[in-house]
Order: structure tokens, then C-alpha cells, then sequence
């Protein structure tokens, strides 16, 4: 009977199968579970260029959506110094552009190109997005990779999460298709973090490129340097090996770095050395003493902490102090202080939370600890940490997935989520909407072979090159200079004005307020007739006046 029965099963199967094939047809999959089959039905090759593709093509509407940069920065400097760099105008100009005209000009090269031909601001904003594009596509490669080894329900909804965390963070949002090119470092420090993970073992050659990419987002933007320090870190640091061979590594990536930095960054501090004894001009003139500027390291310590005693709470901080502790507009940002309650609860609960997802997260928290401390010791102005900000996102979720039930994961990925995003402050750096112009000046008429004296420490570059083309500017009054200063750059600037035999000019703002009144008179000078400057840009109108010798 056992035998018979035995022999009876497959055969009732078989014929169930039979009909539910006939009575039951197939039910399709999920729409995303189709996408994703035919998404990795495609080539690597071909995933990754849709990939960037699309975070480029995102980057740029998000930028069109946020407007025309107006920023202080854009004014002050990002134009003028490129087109003064295009126009070889050393010697003619002295410091129009304040402390900021010593400033490598080559990272806004593109952006000055785009303005003098004219290009339709709309599709400007969406040019100066695609380093977006690139750092958000190389941060969600590093999400993928790390949260790979999850359960999949779990690593879909902590990838999301850590996307979205990132790519919401208020300081990184706003400079969004701005002219401060802090996204252009972020891009580069994003793809040599993505070259060193995505490989368990990484080679000789690719700690090299990594470093090289790191040198030439540190050479084209100094501020980019502390990256150069949070890579050797990392590499000595972490990963496998003993301390020889991770010595090496770190070796191997400071060897690319400095050549990389020699290449974008050495041409002009030999410039700076040449024309005033300080390769990094004016900062830590305090060790180089150049008789151009004082002796002072001109550094921006002067945000963040007061003090050593508020840094162990300073991500709690930025929860209410709000304007000019880490930036010039209003900003808050929850994350830093959810990164820090997090870290600090799996400290207390270590070894009781879930595995860690893959040990080379111990690279990323080594170059995001060295990276921060060398911010620290230098700037602490927060929108130099983008890439922090996206990396910070993938921390808490990984922390949030090691110290939660799974069963809870999702519920807590969502307020953490919900919770940053509300309480969100974005700075808003001034932007403005969109005209037919990126820049329009409309300039009263101006005599030949002028001299204009700025005389307001205020964003006026921006017009200059709307002027005459033998006219000069000297920046009389301003962030880094003025008449009762004894550097040789007053000098320079006070015998420009005492042998100058054409007309005289001031620019100030705002208008009909005598701004640079005193100034003017220590050099001998007084206003006669003025007249407005309007510009499409908000630090408009300007004031420009006739002077007279007394």
C-alpha cells in the first residue's frame, strides 16, 4: 500500500502542475523587478554610462530648479579673476577683487568662457551641475557596493535611504550649479574613493590614481587639501597588510598627490612666488612675510568653535546656531548630530549590534575622520565637507542597520529620513532667477585711460570688465587692504593714484551713503558728480563717481 501511494505522488504532481499551467496562467513579475532583470541584462559599460547620465541630467534640473547664482563669491571674484587671467591684467589691476584676486583663476575658466559667449543662463546652471552629477554617481556606486552583502529587502530600502539622506543635505544642495566650486573637489574626491573601495585589494596603480585625482581637486582648490591628508590617512590606516605595506600605500597615494598638485597648483603658486615671495599669497603670510601684505595667516578659523570645549558637542551645535558659525547664510543640518548620537550609542553597544556590512568601510571612516580633523585645524567652513556631507549619509544608515532589529529597520530609516529633511535649513547664497542674460551691466559713460578705486569692501569686481579696456581698478578699500595700511601693496596702489594723469574714479555701494568718504580724502581725493551702475545681479546699483585732487 506504502509502495503504491509512493508511486502515485509524482504523477499527481504532475498532472497539478498541468493544470495550473492551463487553468492558472503566469502571473508577470513586479514592474521593478522587470526593471531591474532588464537593467542588468545591459552591459557594465553600459549600466555605468546610463548611470552617469542620469545623475548628470538630475544634477542639472536641480540646478535650473535653484535659480541663477548671485553669490558674494561669484561677484567678489569668480568673474573677474578669470577674465583678468584671460586679459593678462597683472600690474595694470592691484587687488580689485580684494583678498580673493590672488586666488587661481582655472577652475572658473569654464564659467567666465560661458558668460562672455553669451550661453543662455539656464543651460550655464545645468553646465556647472555636472560635477554634481559625476560625486552623486560615484556615492551611489560606493552605497551599492557596501550595502551589498544585506538581505535584499533591507539593502533596496538602505540604499534609498542613504541616497536620499545624501543628496538632500542642505549645504550640498545649495551649492548646487553654483560658481564656489566646491563641487568640482567633491567630484574628484568621490571617484578616487570609489576607485579604492570598489576593489577589496586595491593596486599600486590605483592608489596612485586616487591620489593623483585627490592632488588635482587640492591643486585647483586648496581647500580641496584636506582630502589629501584624510587619503594617506585612510591608506595607512586601514586595510590589509601590516603597517609596511599600509605605509607604502599611503606612500604611493602622497606621491601622486604631490604630483598632481605640482601640475594644476604649482604654476600659479610659482606666479605668487615670484610676483610677491609668497607661493600661497596672502595666506600664512605669517611664515613667509612678504612685504606685499601683513604678517598674519589671514586663515577662516574665525568660524566654528570658540573654543576646544565646544568641539566634542559641535554637531549638536548646528542644530541652533544658525548664521555665520559655519557659513555667511542661515544653514542647519540635523546629520552631523544624528552621525554623532549614532556613533556614540555603537560605541556604547559594541559587539551587541549587527556585523559590520564590509570592512572597507573602515577606509571611508579613516579618510572621513582625517579629512575632518585637517577641516578643523584650517577652515571649519562646513561647505567645504560635500563630500563628507554624502559620505556622513551612508554612515548612519550603516549605523542604523547594525543597531536596529531588522524587523524595524525600515520604519527607522524612514524617520531618520523624514527628520533630516524637515528640520533642514538651506542656505540660499543669494540666488535669483533667471533673465536672458547671465550678466548684464548698463555703465554710464566712462573717459579714457581711467583709474577706478574701489572704495567699499564690498562684491564689485563683477562690473569691471564692462569697462573701457585701458581702464584700471585698484582695490583701495577692502577685505585685505586700505590707505593706512604699510604693506607694498598700498604703496603700489598710493603711487598708481599719485602718478596718474588721466581721470579718477570711485566705485562704491551702496549708493548716495559717501562709503569710502575717508579713504578718498586720505588720499587727497574727493567725490564730484556720481552715477548709478545697474546690473541684472543683486549687488546692484553701484555707485560710480568722478574724484577730484584737493
Amino acid at each position: 500500500m506504502d509502495g503504491s501511494i509512493a508511486q502515485r505522488r509524482p504523477a499527481f504532481g504532475a498532472t497539478s502542475a498541468k493544470m495550473r499551467r492551463m487553468f492558472l496562467p503566469d502571473v508577470p513579475p513586479p514592474a521593478w523587478a522587470r526593471i531591474e532583470a532588464a537593467w542588468r541584462a545591459l552591459p557594465p559599460w553600459l549600466r555605468a554610462v546610463c548611470g552617469l547620465a542620469a545623475s548628470i541630467v538630475l544634477a542639472g534640473l536641480a540646478s535650473i530648479a535653484l535659480r541663477q547664482d548671485s553669490s558674494w563669491d561669484l561677484m567678489n571674484y569668480h568673474y573677474y579673476n578669470a577674465w583678468a587671467f584671460v586679459h593678462d591684467r597683472h600690474g595694470i589691476d592691484w587687488a580689485p577683487a580684494q583678498l580673493q584676486s590672488f586666488y587661481s583663476p582655472f577652475l572658473d575658466l569654464p564659467f567666465y568662457a560661458m558668460v562672455a559667449a553669451d550661453v543662455p543662463p539656464r543651460v550655464i546652471a545645468f553646465t556647472l551641475a555636472i560635477p554634481t552629477g559625476v560625486a552623486w554617481y560615484c556615492f551611489a556606486r560606493i552605497t551599492t557596493t557596501f550595502f551589498a552583502p544585506l538581505d535584499v529587502v533591507v539593502r533596496r530600502r538602505a540604499i534609498a535611504a542613504a541616497l536620499a539622506l545624501g543628496v538632500t543635505a542642505p549645504m550640498a544642495v545649495s551649492l548646487i550649479g553654483t560658481t564656489m566650486n566646491d563641487w568640482y573637489v567633491a567630484a574628484l574626491v568621490l571617484v578616487a574613493a570609489w576607485v579604492i573601495v570598489r576593489d577589496p585589494a586595491p593596486s599600486g596603480a590605483t592608489v596612485l590614481g586616487a591620489g593623483l585625482l585627490v592632488g588635482v581637486g587640492a591643486g585647483l582648490k586648496l581647500t580641496g587639501g584636506i582630502y589629501a591628508v584624510g587619503l594617506v590617512v585612510a591608506l595607512t590606516a586601514s586595510g590589509g597588510g601590516g603597517w609596511a605595506a599600509r605605509l607604502r600605500r599611503g606612500m604611493v597615494a602622497g606621491v601622486g598627490i604631490t604630483l598632481a598638485f605640482a601640475l594644476t597648483a604649482g604654476p600659479w603658486m610659482a606666479l605668487m612666488f615670484e610676483r610677491y615671495g609668497n607661493p600661497l599669497f596672502p595666506y600664512f603670510n605669517d611664515v613667509f612675510r612678504s612685504p606685499w601684505a601683513d604678517p598674519v595667516s589671514f586663515s577662516a578659523t574665525r568660524f566654528g568653535p570658540a573654543s576646544w570645549l565646544e568641539w566634542p558637542v559641535f554637531p549638536f551645535m548646528l542644530l541652533w546656531k544658525l548664521e555665520g558659525f559655519v557659513a555667511e547664510p542661515e544653514f542647519r543640518d540635523a546629520r552631523p548630530a544624528l552621525l554623532y548620537a549614532l556613533a556614540l550609542a555603537a560605541l556604547a553597544f559594541r559587539g551587541r549590534g549587527r556585523a559590520v556590512v564590509d570592512p572597507r568601510w573602515r577606509f571611508l571612516v579613516a579618510f572621513f575622520m582625517g579629512s575632518f580633523v585637517a577641516w578643523a585645524v584650517l577652515y571649519r567652513i562646513f561647505r567645504y565637507l560635500v563630500p563628507l556631507e554624502l559620505l556622513g549619509a551612508a554612515f548612519i544608515v550603516l549605523l542604523v542597520v547594525r543597531l536596529t532589529p531588522p524587523r524595524r529597520v525600515t520604519l527607522v530609516l524612514a524617520s531618520v529620513l523624514v527628520l533630516a529633511v524637515v528640520t533642514s535649513k538651506y542656505p540660499t547664497w543669494w540666488r535669483q532667477r533667471f533673465e536672458s542674460h547671465f550678466l548684464s551691466v548698463q555703465l554710464p559713460p566712462v573717459d579714457a585711460q581711467a583709474l577706478v578705486l574701489l572704495v567699499a569692501a564690498e562684491p564689485m569686481s563683477y562690473v569691471l570688465p564692462s569697462f573701457p579696456a585701458d581702464a584700471r581698478f585698484v582695490g583701495l578699500v577692502s577685505n585685505f587692504n586700505d590707505p593706512w595700511r604699510n604693506t607694498r601693496l598700498q604703496q603700489t596702489i598710493a603711487a598708481t593714484i599719485r602718478e596718474h594723469r588721466g581721470a579718477l574714479y570711485s566705485l562704491a555701494m551702496p549708493p548716495d551713503r559717501g562709503v569710502g568718504a575717508e579713504a578718498l580724502a586720505a588720499m587727497g581725493l574727493a567725490r564730484s558728480a556720481c552715477a548709478p551702475i545697474r546690473t541684472n545681479l543683486r549687488a546692484s546699483p553701484l555707485e560710480l563717481c568722478r574724484l577730484q585732487r584737493r
